[in-house]
């Protein structure tokens, strides 16, 4: 049986954006949280969701982990992202896990997640706590680039400087199908891939992509309102 359809740990905003990618691609995607006002904001967008505690057995039992291409930490908190990670591996061995870092903190480094057998979504640690509420405030646009001439010094914005708070990359698409974007992710000429757009920062994020051979898919894909009633 060939793998297929991700289990997102968490449900916020920017797991939403992440699950919205996927799906659009005609990937499935669970989502898994343990509030029920969380989880009634992903229903009302049209995911699929379990109620539950991700780190308990019997949640990932019923999460149906045989199969599952792949597994995702994006909760606010890295240390339970990358458990989560660790229990599903033991689970299901064949599948790939993905935790979602903190930029900055120490308690668990890209490292760790290596170190583990998995990998780090998004590429690099980036700032989650900013990403989250800019997708709550609606203040994001996922855009889809293509890569027709790269750039040999840098074919990824840098998750670094100023560049990091302008844009994140969350799936990569070629003729082999689709991927979440993580820290082994390397664009090749003619790939897609679904970047987060900060409103405030688009000239800047435009203007990187496209000196670095990337040109636009489409010029937005409009996101529900994230916005809490």
């Amino acid at each position: 049986m060939v793998p297929k359809g991700y289990v997102l740990l968490g449900a916020n905003a920017l797991a939403r954006q992440v699950a919205q990618a996927l799906q659009a691609r005609g990937e499935a995607v669970l989502l898994v949280d343990s509030s029920d006002a969380t989880l009634k904001r992903a229903q009302q967008e049209g995911f699929r969701v379990l109620f539950g505690n991700g780190l308990d057995e019997r949640t990932l039992l019923r999460a149906e982990p045989e199969g599952r291409q792949g597994f995702v930490g994006l909760t606010h908190n890295e240390g339970v992202n990358l458990l989560f990670a660790e229990r599903v591996r033991a689970l299901q061995r064949t599948a790939r896990s993905y935790s979602a870092l903190h930029r900055g903190h120490v308690g668990v480094s890209t490292d760790t997640v290596s170190a583990t057998g998995g990998h780090v979504l998004f590429g690099a640690e980036r700032d989650l706590g900013v990403w989250v509420a800019r997708c709550e405030q609606g203040a994001v646009t996922r855009e889809s680039w293509r890569l027709e001439a790269p750039q040999v010094e840098a074919i990824v914005p840098p998750a670094t400087g100023n560049l990091e708070e302008a844009l994140v990359p969350l799936v990569l698409e070629r003729d082999s199908g689709t991927v979440l974007f993580d820290e082994t992710a390397v664009p090749v000429a003619g790939d897609r891939v679904d970047f987060l757009v900060a409103h405030g920062r688009r000239e800047e994020a435009h203007a990187w992509l496209s000196s670095h051979g990337w040109r636009p898919v489409t010029s937005g894909v409009p996101i529900p309102d994230t916005k809490t009633s």
